[in-house]
């Protein structure tokens, strides 16, 4: 599944882009990010990333040999992993700095308060551990890097 990002950024937080800064400080620059393509992760300022929690499952019968989502779009991803199990949720240890994990699955969702759309982007860390990326600010914060 192919999912354009309009971004405005300073071109400096994409290391990993084939981008060029135009006349300017920022730039808006379209990406297409696919299934299966890496996320790098980038710098931590703290003990743990602000932007990208870890879920593991801990109790579950599902069964990750046989996902009940469409892996090559990522569609249903949300709904077949967190509707059903008990989790070990926290925010991601520093430890994962520099590390490159494949992109499962990517949504917006309304954010409850403000109702404003939040691109997610789901990546698989281990077996039956997830990060939920909250895209912008997490690469606005350096946290994460589109790697080509």
């Amino acid at each position: 599944m192919k999912r354009l990002i309009p971004l405005s950024l300073l071109l400096f937080l994409l290391p990993c882009s084939p981008l060029r800064a135009q006349e300017s400080d920022t730039a808006e620059v379209e990406l297409e990010l696919y299934v299966g393509d890496l996320l790098e992760i980038g710098t931590c300022k703290g003990t743990s990333f602000r932007h990208i929690e870890m879920h593991h499952k801990t109790r579950t019968t599902l069964d990750e040999r046989q996902p009940g989502y469409d892996t090559s779009s990522g569609e249903g991803f949300y709904r077949w992993y967190f509707t059903e199990g008990d989790f070990d949720s926290q925010k991601l240890p520093c430890g994962y700095a520099g590390k490159r994990f494949p992109i499962v699955s990517m949504e917006t969702f309304l954010d409850k308060e403000t109702k404003q759309p939040r691109e997610v982007i789901f990546i698989k860390l281990a077996p039956a551990t997830y990060a939920w990326v909250e895209f912008y600010p997490a690469i606005e914060g350096e946290e994460i890097k589109i790697v080509r």
